[in-house]
């Protein structure tokens, strides 16, 4: 038996090998789909760790000083641990070093190692300490120096630090250093390190563990920073990590950092498993049809061979072995050879495959080598084949498939995860069915009216089961064409449009100054035309209004959002902007007190903005009984002139003044400036307690952009002020905000500072700058006294995105995208090659029938199937778009915008036709040799 099967591969290695280069491409996919789960999952992993920060890469071990028995023991655990590192560390505030200000006293083990020492050496002996260089330069502390240290504490009521009166203790300056990197992970997070808005870096006084007794206190802080090495932190998931580490070792877990980080991971491998069969899968079953068709289409062929075989009386199983052997035992090879040249062929999804490719070419041979051999001679199949043929029951079931997978879309896991290629498919194939019965019967009247290329094309697209299954191949590769180009399409649109808003600009620093309006000046003067740099600032979320963002909108133009225009059009114009005041001031002032109290006590101040944007408290003076003229002088920094921003007035409650404000130089009359909170204005003022008041043209209401659903004005927002609240009202609605999202508001700046009177503190400050910005932007605003803690930029961005789960599945999708195209391109030929000399073209040929009709017949039959099955592709294409995109692998974060209904039409028909043509020169060719 082994040589009649070697020699009949000797004689048909043509068609085997096909059958062995296709397995061996689906082997080979089968085995990066079983890999890639794991080893992208690692890559992620990877690739997460290394850019999370340090707070979510360790956790904190703390106890009173008074506990420290029980966490030694704990601590000893915990070093026992392979993956983690311990810094252990002792700390508690003094004084003796800041002026009235309290200091940190730490010892942090072997942190010799990681300081610069400016002066002097490390502390190696008790009663010495090591000091920060910026600190002590300013305080004139140099090596040879005598702290005298006392523990400090903290005053409520006087907001203050006092030393203990328990005593205090005398330190040796030995050394004075800067961190080599406070950044690094050994100081921990938070780190002991901060940066002044100058550049000044504050830092701990550093001594040896056995110098923390000598100062007298009642306890102190022991700590122990616990670093997750990564090899740790890619291979365990939260709960193993609480299950197998923390709780053995009765450590109480923390609520945030690491536990988000584990699950961040757990959920990109999570997306990845889940993601990756939706994309192999369906690609291996398309190239076990294509299996199917192209050997049942070498087994009619060969049939004739088979019945001679029957009739001599060979055995089944022997007539098994001629007719399934070869092809099946080259299909194992090529199988085997191509799982082993990507990957291992031994795991589960190789077997599975080999398993379906063994069935698809069992069940291309069975009804050849079943049949009767008087049937086999005559080449006609076994009836029981024929019915079945005739049964759509693999269409029901597929049907049946893809309605129920959509009940299990929105939990993108399981069947609902092949929702997509489900409905894609049973649309194709339910109308492949039904495809060549209206070609059929439209044939007779083709040729009855002399179209005889046309009807002898119609013919063989009407009378051959190839021919459904070439339109069902055709349009299940168009529709994964459609799909995956479609994903690729709208998942850069989709890319593009979180990244611009969720970044804001093209760069974006983030700042740090003494005043909001420092860093405004510094912008502005910076970029005084307004081309490249925007000051932005942002207020955190709390439970009377959401996050809010206050944009410069006098810069609007240079926004990359399609709604800036409309935006700084519904806010409105920007305010007036008054003449800086001069150097000395006079108010004119009348003042009646109230309740019959003699000369209550009061005090008016003045909210002034210098030049460069610092704010600055001025005290205007009390007033007195009757007419007066307050006067009062700025001070040096309002030189080059100084913004009045608001007049606050502060007296006792219940025992105030009537006080009615005329005349302040330049501004004349002020009569009609505003009391916050109230109907009063400054003509009219009664003064108990604290009040604020504003110039007439700041708004009482402060115009915002919402987004859907806050109803600002409904629910009363409103922002906190001296005296009063800032009402927030609501001229505008957008879907989503640049850097905040779908929920949140926007302002502008400007008018924000003047509605607060300059007084509502910012969370946090913002520079965006666009790409034409200049690359010294940052050391000029620096140089403005601006400090610049973090940039983020759109090409990091895009960058990180690139590395997201849903980009590499998409690669992966892509590419099985190629492997199903060029098995559709393989059995195209390969089955053409047999049609070529069919029996039915042979009798038509021997009829008198040119070659050349029937070859441009063929071609034509061929090209109508392929142009079926792109139509059929499209529209199952655009029917699980429709019903099931969002378990495509477009996006595996935040989209604010969500993914489009339609994706965009051209990278999607391009490469459609592109295909279509290709497939149509495959066919041309196919039929280019001659057949005698």
């Amino acid at each position: 038996m082994i040589p009649l099967l070697a020699l009949l591969i000797r004689a048909r290695w043509a068609g085997l090998l096909t059958i062995g280069v296709l397995t061996g491409v689906l082997g080979a996919l089968a085995a990066v789909g079983a890999d890639f789960p794991g080893h992208t999952g690692d890559r992620l992993a990877a690739d997460t760790i290394a850019d999370a920060p340090l707070a979510e890469r360790q956790f904190r071990l703390a106890a009173d000083s008074g506990d420290s028995s029980n966490f030694e023991t704990q601590l000893n655990r915990v070093r026992d641990t392979p993956g983690l590192t311990v810094r252990f560390g002792q700390q508690f505030d003094v004084m003796g070093f800041v002026p009235n200000d309290a200091s940190t006293l730490m010892f942090r083990e072997d942190f010799c190692a990681h300081l610069k020492l400016t002066a002097g050496r490390c502390p190696v002996a008790p009663g010495e300490v090591a000091v920060p260089a910026d600190e002590a330069k300013s305080l004139q502390v140099s090596v040879g120096s005598v702290l005298d240290v006392a523990q400090a504490l903290y005053d409520d009521k006087y907001n203050m630090w006092y030393p203990s009166p328990e005593g205090s203790h005398p330190f040796d300056v030995v050394g004075v250093y800067t961190p080599i990197d406070q950044g690094e992970d050994y100081w921990g997070w938070p780190s002991p390190f901060t940066t002044q808005l100058d550049g000044t870096v504050v830092g701990p006084l550093l001594t040896r563990s056995d110098a923390m007794q000598a100062v007298p206190h009642d306890s102190h802080l022991i700590t122990a920073d616990v670093l997750v090495e990564p090899p740790l932190l890619s291979t365990m998931t939260w709960q193993q990590f609480l299950e197998e580490i923390l709780q053995p070792k009765l450590i109480e877990p923390p609520s945030d950092g690491l536990p988000t980080l584990l699950n961040r991971v757990q959920d990109q491998r999570r997306y990845v498993a889940i993601a990756t069969p939706a994309v192999v899968l369906p690609v291996l079953t398309l190239g076990c049809l294509v299996l199917f068709l192209l050997v049942s289409r070498q087994v009619q062929r060969e049939r004739g061979e088979l019945g001679v075989q029957a009739v001599r009386g060979l055995p089944m199983p022997l007539r098994w072995a001629l007719g399934a052997g070869a092809p099946l035992l080259l299909a194992l090879i090529g199988l085997v050879v191509g799982a082993s040249l990507a990957g291992s062929p031994f795991t589960t999804l190789v077997g599975l495959t080999a398993l379906a490719v063994t069935f698809a070419i069992t069940v291309a041979v069975l009804p050849i080598v079943v049949a009767r051999p008087v049937d086999a001679l005559r080449q006609v199949g076994p009836a029981w084949a024929a019915r079945l043929r005739q049964l759509p029951a693999g269409e029901v079931a597929l049907v049946a498939l893809a309605v129920t997978s959509l009940a299990f879309v929105r939990t993108t896991e399981g069947l609902g995860n092949f929702a997509p290629a489900l409905l894609a498919a049973a649309m194709v194939l339910v109308v492949a069915r039904v495809l060549p019965a209206v070609v059929r019967a439209a044939t007779p009247r083709l040729l009855r009216a002399g179209r005889l290329v046309l009807g002898l094309a119609a013919a063989q697209l009407g009378r051959r089961p190839a021919a459904r299954q070439l339109i069902a191949l055709s349009g299940l590769a168009v529709a994964l064409l459609a799909l995956v180009a479609s994903s690729l399409a709208t998942s850069r649109v989709v890319r593009d449009e979180q990244i611009a808003l969720s970044v804001g600009a093209d760069r974006v620093l983030s700042v740090r100054a003494a005043d909001p309006g420092q860093v405004i000046a510094a912008v502005r003067s910076v970029d005084p035309e307004g081309s490249f740099a925007m000051p932005v600032g942002r207020i955190s979320s709390e439970t009377r209004h959401p996050e809010i963002l206050a944009l410069d909108l006098g810069r609007a133009a240079q926004l990359d959002w399609d709604r800036a225009d409309a935006v700084a059009a519904q806010i409105g114009p920007k305010l007036t902007v008054r003449p800086p005041l001069s150097k000395s001031v006079s108010v004119t002032v009348t003042a009646t007190p109230l309740d019959g109290v003699v000369n209550p006590r009061a005090l008016l101040l003045a909210q002034v903005t210098t030049a460069d944007g610092r704010r600055q408290t001025v005290t205007m003076g009390s007033p007195t009984a009757g007419r007066s003229t307050l006067t009062f002088t700025l001070p040096a920094a309002c030189d080059a002139g100084c913004r009045l921003d608001a007049i606050t007035g502060v007296a006792a409650t219940g025992a105030g003044w009537r006080l009615s404000l005329e005349q302040l130089g330049p501004y004349a009359d002020i009569s009609t400036w505003r009391v916050v909170g109230t109907l009063e204005k400054a003509g009219t003022w009664k003064l108990t307690g604290s009040g604020l008041l504003l110039p007439p043209e700041v708004p009482e209401a402060l115009p915002a952009i919402a987004t859907p659903g806050l109803d600002v004005d409904a629910r009363r927002m409103d922002l906190p002020l001296s005296g009063g609240s800032l009402k927030l009202t609501q001229v505008g609605e957008a879907p989503v905000l640049p850097r905040v999202g779908d929920t949140g508001l926007l302002v502008d700046l400007d008018t924000l500072i003047a509605a607060t009177g300059g007084a509502h503190s910012l969370d946090s400050m913002e520079v965006w700058l666009t790409a034409s910005a200049p690359a010294s932007v940052t050391s000029a605003l620096q140089a403005k006294g601006v400090l610049v803690v973090g940039s983020v930029s759109r090409t990091e961005a895009r960058t990180a995105a690139a590395r997201s789960p849903a980009a590499l599945v998409l690669q992966l999708f892509v590419g099985a995208t190629v492997v199903a195209w060029l098995l559709l391109g393989a059995v195209l030929l390969a089955v053409a090659r047999v049609d070529r000399g069919s029996p039915d073209l042979g009798a038509l040929r021997l009829a008198g029938l040119r070659d050349r009709t029937l070859r441009g017949s063929s071609r034509l039959a061929y090209a109508i199937a392929v142009l079926f099955g792109v139509l059929l592709g499209l529209l199952g294409a655009g029917l699980a778009w429709a019903l099931a995109r969002s378990v495509l692998p477009i996006t595996s974060g935040e989209t604010w915008l969500g993914v489009p209904a339609v994706p965009p039409a051209l990278p999607v028909l391009v490469p459609v036709g592109v295909g279509a043509l290709a497939l149509l020169a495959v066919t041309w060719l196919a039929f280019a040799r001659r057949t005698h």
